[in-house]
């Protein structure tokens, strides 16, 4: 509260018991006029009275003063709580977001560690690669051996059926068109 305020409190206090004070003033106008002791002696007692009024006032006006200032203060307190407060939400919600990151990548090499523990070892699947890395290297050597036997018999098919055609030829047989089709198949299938 500043001074303005407090003045203009005190002010408005002091009209409030202005009516008091006009009395007590004509009192003493009139107490002057007369010079009664008795009526002196009785404004004296109203003067001493509101005095005393006026000290209960001022601590009253003080004791608001200072309970103000106690609460700007608390406010002034709290609003810093109210920041630091909002700081640290602001700090947790960054730590939230960041540990809802870290459990969701967690979740997922999970179900991938579940995964890849449902795979067979390294060890085990290179010694698989290598069977059958095996397997096709001997296919392939019984596939070249067949193809070469297929070749063989394939030569060996037209030159008999080539001899056999020359014998026919050279006794004047006519040549038979289906007896010279596998011949001229097997050359194709070569």
């Amino acid at each position: 509260m500043d001074d303005d305020q407090e003045s203009q409190i005190c002010a408005e206090r002091f009209v409030a018991r202005d009516n008091f004070v006009l009395v007590a003033a004509r009192k003493l106008a009139s107490l002057y006029k007369t010079a009664d002791e008795a009526l002196l002696a009785e404004v004296l007692v109203e003067l001493d009275a509101f005095s005393y009024d006026m000290s209960k006032a001022v601590v009253r006006t003080e004791t608001v003063r200072r309970e103000c200032e106690s609460y700007d203060r608390a406010q002034a307190g709290s609003l810093m709580r109210i920041e630091e407060t909002q700081r640290q939400i602001d700090v947790l919600r960054e730590q939230l977001a960041e540990a809802k990151l870290v459990r969701a990548q967690v979740e997922e090499y999970r179900a991938i560690q579940a995964v890849i523990d449902h795979l067979p070892t390294r060890a085990t699947t290179m010694a698989l690669i290598d069977r059958e890395a095996a397997e096709i290297a001997e296919l392939e050597r019984i596939n070249a051996d067949l193809t070469r036997q297929q070749e063989t018999r394939a030569k060996d098919f037209a030159l008999f059926f080539n001899a056999l055609n020359a014998l026919r030829v050279g006794q004047g047989e006519p040549i038979d068109d289906d007896e010279e089709a596998p011949a001229d198949h097997a050359m194709v299938d070569s």
